[in-house]
């Protein structure tokens, strides 16, 4: 009795101890190396055994850790089907009972089956028993259950509660233990993170990389599926500047994707409170609105990005499971988008320096091209083709104000378009018109319509013409014109773009004033030089056709026109005559004359003003030119009457063989032109006039000088002939000596007066046959100075005087009247003195007869020193001898 007593005893301490070891042996797993997946699967496994389970299920969460939770179950038989069900009593709502109320329920299969919150699980057979322990952590708050059911033999007993209980909270604490050891390392690991992040941001100034480094290190700290950093543009505006997503059912969003602030609630919220926002289910949350199609119920975490009091932005992640992100890590979250603010800010500072960088770069460009142009076209180009490079345009135009007319005319093309040039604004260009008046920069998406208004209605590819920009030029003081970009698309202008293009309007607009300043001086400068280089040439040119020419000339080089002419009228024959022309194809105008009719020219002659044609039509040429005027394929005519003292002297013509748009300036240089041509004919008709009208009197002055020498060879029947031959020789003699042609019409008239003076001799004493008294002689000798008194108040045959007044005068200066000697003698004098004395000799006298001529030859050159010049005779001598 005492051995069955003994050996009952045995076994129930038996009984005992086997709990007690192999809660023991759990106590040794639980403080090995394991990691704590698998104690937590090992103890799971324990636990079915030492209680005689069949099934047994661990829980544990970790709040607000980065461990996610853990489920583990066991079965005593491979159940795989069941497994999976078993897995999902972590949610099911007995096993949330007992986390929530942190107390340990057992029940048998009786109370398992009537308990309210019991869901039984599918296709599984009956468990009898049921029991769950709570996992308590150290502060009291729950991290899950232990769970067992299935019971070999019944229910479940206290002993098995107590070993359960006893089981939960070592495995309580060694969750704990782990969870405060991962805490630590990961509070590390995310610190370290952190600070690299903060390195990485902070070392790199371009904005998108910022974005991008901050996506990247977001994913090392936070788990997520899909991420985007969202950036305010404007007051209302935010865009997706950087996204990442991995997971399908994501929110769908694109890289650029704008956002309207105030009508996105969460934004809206999230900007207005500068807070962040942590959304554990979208699909329940009372203000979240999906702004695209896309997604189901998942958590979204969202963080504003803070600069300087105003929020910048936010980045943004999503989780495409509900209740997954936890404060820990909205504060990580906000942690790393503090750091990124400052990197965002610096990028943004950096980039506004690069583009202010690239701005001021473009205008210095801009600048220095401008050196070396100083006219108008020179720098239109320059800006046409730096604005097109800004935005990618393929047409561009600049129209500039005309001073005289206020209208707005092309003056430049991108790419260059000769044809254009000259085009003035349509009345009806509304947006053109809108920016000149008011200042402000004009964007058409659709560039259709303001291309129309400045394009002809013929022009092609206006199709092809899409998002325009129309920018004022201005000065200091006024808006002097536009420029106009067409893109190849349509798309928004961005800021930096229409910042550059303003800058470039305002320098162009100042340095176009200037040089359109310039052009106007220099040209005005150029206009006065050519009509002082015409007046020189009226005033120094002795014919019509030298100023003529020299005026059309600088009419085509200041008025830059292709071809001119000058046609005089003549009203006595009531016909025009084509008497200079310029520029013309062919060598020679056809049918240089034709009469006054219906053509153009002749209107403005019949009218006395200025016709002008911007179209010419074969109809308005007179037949005889009309060929020429087709040939000439011109387009444009000008026609000035010529008007000098009120008489009609012809007509300036002008042609042109593209579309001329001219200023005021222009008509009033033409006209001005026209007086200078005017001017230059009446001038040539004044100097033929007086021409003829000399000659008329210089034919008269000879006619009379011619009768005075006949009327002395008629006193003195002796002398007959003799004016006439010695003013032949000595005009022979003059002309051997070398003597000018403008001193010879002198010596001639001096000739044939030289014996002028004897008018006053008595004919008893000019006549007498015989030799002269003494008293006799020296009134002969009066006559040389009767000579002089009557020529020298006749103003013309002054300069005539030296033979009438000294051929009587000697070499030696033994002669009269003034007994001159050598050289005092003028030249004309000492010439005639040898030819008077050589045909005296060689003429019959009544007083003796004629000297042959070998005598006259010897006695000449006998006189030569004493009585003649001897370089005289010897010249006269040899033209003797000549003949």
């Amino acid at each position: 009795m005492d051995r069955d007593v003994m050996t009952l005893d045995v076994q129930e301490e038996l009984l005992v101890l086997a709990p007690l070891q192999k809660l023991a042996a759990a106590t040794r797993l639980l403080n090995s190396t394991l990691s704590l997946e698998e104690k937590v699967q090992r103890v799971t496994e324990m636990v079915g055994a030492m209680v005689g389970a069949q099934q047994a299920v661990t829980h544990l969460t970790f709040s607000s850790s980065p461990i996610p939770p853990l489920t583990t179950a066991w079965f005593s038989e491979p159940r795989e089907a069941a497994e999976a069900h078993l897995r999902r009593l972590a949610d099911a709502p007995l096993c949330a009972l007992v986390c929530q109320k942190n107390e340990v329920l057992r029940l048998t299969q009786a109370e398992l089956e009537v308990h309210p919150a019991w869901q039984p699980l599918e296709r599984l057979p009956g468990l009898p028993g049921w029991l769950a322990v709570p996992l308590t952590r150290q502060d009291g708050q729950n991290s899950g259950f232990l769970q067992v059911s299935g019971k070999e033999g019944g229910a479940f007993t206290p002993q098995d509660e107590a070993i359960l209980y006893q089981l939960a909270q070592m495995l309580s604490l060694a969750a704990e233990n782990t969870r405060l050891v991962r805490s630590e390392q990961n509070a590390r690991q995310v610190a370290e993170t952190l600070r690299v992040a903060s390195l990485a941001l902070t070392q790199n100034l371009d904005l998108g990389d910022v974005l991008e480094t901050l996506l990247d290190y977001l994913g090392w700290i936070v788990p997520y599926d899909a991420a985007s950093v969202l950036l305010r543009e404007g007051s209302s505006m935010v865009v997706v500047r950087a996204l990442r997503s991995y997971e399908e059912n994501a929110t769908a969003l694109s890289q650029g994707h704008s956002f309207q602030v105030d009508a996105t609630p969460i934004l809206e919220e999230l900007f207005a409170n500068q807070r962040s926002v942590l959304i554990p289910n979208t699909q329940v949350h009372p203000v979240w609105s999906h702004s695209v199609e896309g997604g189901k119920g998942h958590s979204w975490l969202g963080v504003p990005l803070l600069s300087e009091g105003e929020t910048i932005g936010l980045c943004a992640v999503e989780k495409g499971e509900t209740n997954f992100f936890t404060e820990e890590h909205l504060r990580l979250v906000e942690a790393l988008a503090a750091q990124t603010e400052v990197a965002i800010r610096n990028a943004r500072l950096f980039e506004a320096l690069r583009l202010r960088a690239t701005e001021l770069e473009a205008l210095v460009e801009v600048s220095t091209a401008l050196r070396a142009a100083r006219a108008v076209e020179e720098m239109l180009p320059i800006f046409l083709q730096k604005a097109a490079a800004i935005v990618g345009a393929t047409l561009g135009t600049i129209y500039l104000q005309e001073p005289e007319t206020n209208q707005l005319v092309a003056r430049g093309w991108y790419p260059p378009h000769p044809e254009l040039l000259g085009l003035h604004q349509h009345p009806n260009a509304h947006v053109a018109e809108q920016v000149f008046q008011t200042g402000e920069i004009a964007i058409c998406r659709d560039g259709l319509d303001v291309w129309a208004d400045l394009l002809p209605a013929r022009q092609s590819g206006l199709e092809m013409l899409h998002s325009t920009i129309s920018l004022p030029l201005r000065t200091l003081e006024s808006i002097v014109g536009l420029m106009h970009l067409a893109l190849p698309q349509e798309r928004e202008f961005t800021e930096v773009e229409v910042r550059l293009l303003t800058g470039l309007a305002e320098m162009a607009g100042n340095s176009l004033h200037r040089a359109v300043l310039y052009e106007q001086t220099e040209q005005r400068l150029h206009r006065l030089a050519a009509l002082r280089t015409i007046d020189r040439a009226i005033t120094t040119s002795l014919d019509l056709l030298t100023p003529l020419e020299v005026l059309l000339d600088q009419l085509r080089i200041q008025l830059r026109v292709d071809a001119a002419d000058i046609l005089l009228f003549d009203p006595n024959s009531n016909q025009m005559e084509c008497v200079a022309w310029h520029g013309f194809r062919t060598e020679r105008l056809a049918e240089p004359r034709f009469p006054l009719g219906d053509d153009v020219g002749s209107r403005a002659i019949i009218e006395r003003r200025l016709i002008a044609i911007p179209q010419i039509q074969l109809g308005q040429a007179p037949p005889s030119r009309a060929a020429l005027w087709l040939t000439e394929d011109f387009t444009t005519y000008f026609s000035v009457p010529l008007i000098a003292m009120g008489q009609i002297r012809g007509v300036l013509e002008v042609f042109h063989r593209t579309p001329l748009h001219p200023d005021a300036e222009w008509i009033d240089f033409l006209e001005a032109l026209a007086g200078q041509a005017a001017i230059a004919i009446d001038n040539a008709l004044l100097f033929e006039n007086l021409q003829r009208s000399n000659l008329e009197l210089s034919q008269a002055y000879d006619a009379t000088i011619a009768g005075w020498a006949r009327a002395l060879d008629l006193r003195d029947e002796g002398t007959r002939g003799h004016s006439d031959r010695v003013t032949e020789m000595t005009m022979q003699l003059a002309r051997a000596l070398g003597l000018k042609e403008a001193d010879l019409l002198h010596v001639r008239r001096g000739a044939l007066l030289h014996d002028i003076g004897k008018m006053g001799i008595p004919d008893g004493i000019l006549l007498k046959p015989g030799p002269l008294t003494q008293e006799e002689r020296e009134i002969m000798e009066l006559h040389p100075g009767y000579a002089y008194e009557m020529l020298l108040p006749i103003a013309f045959l002054r300069l005539a005087l030296d033979i009438p007044y000294c051929h009587h005068e000697k070499w030696d200066g033994t002669g009269y009247p003034r007994g001159l000697k050598g050289e005092e003698i003028p030249l004309a004098a000492r010439m005639f003195a040898v030819v008077d004395v050589w045909d005296a000799l060689r003429s019959d006298r009544p007083y003796r007869k004629a000297w042959l001529e070998e005598r006259v030859r010897d006695h000449i050159r006998s006189l030569a020193g004493t009585h003649f010049d001897g370089r005289v005779v010897d010249v006269f001598l040899k033209i003797q001898v000549d003949e």
